[in-house]
């Protein structure tokens, strides 16, 4: 997708925003919000022939800024509402903040360490946040023997990977049966509540499951012997 396609997209985009601002809702303006994500998304479904390596570099960079000043803006809205106003973050931040931080992650640790080691990571700093928060809330109580459990899981995959996986898996929907649905009813049934859980506990351990699995099955994979054509054959 050229440069001058993608300029046309987004002015089709803003034309047919205004269209439903004018013949359904004012408030659809809303979808101009979309517009700073559609150009990274559709270059990376359809790379840019007419870019060359620095200008691909420099798009980069520009999203790669714009991550750390989005986290910036975040960290003075909650130190706002934590000092300022003496009262909790709406749950709208959490989301903001979660969500693109799984992303991240999760790609710089698959492209940094592999898979294996994405796994392990996810695991272990799953259980140990579990288990760091129940116990400064609760002290020492069954709510850290799921964080223990989780620490637990994950060794047992560095040894045995398959087992360790299919163990975090199940955890992951253990949670999302009964920790999600209570936590989901305790808050008003709010959507927002509900996805910043399933983002928080469940997402991560079935990513480190199916992580420790994935890379098992590549390890016993046989090379490929490269000699075989040239065996003498019957």
């Amino acid at each position: 997708m050229t440069s001058r396609m993608l300029i046309i997209i987004r002015v089709l985009w803003v034309v047919a925003t205004a269209a439903l601002m004018a013949v359904w809702n004012v408030n659809a303006w809303v979808f101009l919000l979309v517009l700073p994500a559609l150009g990274p998304l559709l270059r990376e479904v359809a790379p840019a022939p007419d870019l060359d390596e620095r200008q691909r570099l420099l798009d980069y960079r520009a999203s790669h800024y714009a991550l750390i000043v989005s986290y910036l803006v975040l960290f003075a809205l909650f130190a706002r509402s934590w000092f300022q106003l003496k009262q909790e973050p709406p749950v709208e931040l959490w989301l903001l903040i979660v969500a693109p931080l799984v992303v991240r992650v999760v790609i710089s640790v698959v492209q940094g360490y592999g898979g294996r080691k994405m796994a392990l990571i996810l695991g272990f700093v799953c259980g140990s946040l579990w288990l760091a928060f129940s116990t400064v809330s609760h002290g020492v109580s069954p709510e850290s023997a799921i964080g223990l459990g989780l620490i637990a899981f994950t060794a047992i995959g560095i040894r045995w990977p398959n087992v360790g996986g299919v163990l975090l898996i199940l955890a992951a929907l253990a949670c999302i049966v009964f920790l999600i649905p209570i936590g989901y009813r305790n808050t008003g049934r709010d959507i927002i509540v509900g996805a910043v859980l399933l983002l928080t506990l469940p997402l991560p351990l079935v990513l480190a499951g199916v992580g420790l699995i994935v890379a098992a099955l590549r390890a016993k994979r046989v090379a490929r012997d490269d000699f075989v054509d040239m065996r003498p054959t019957a």
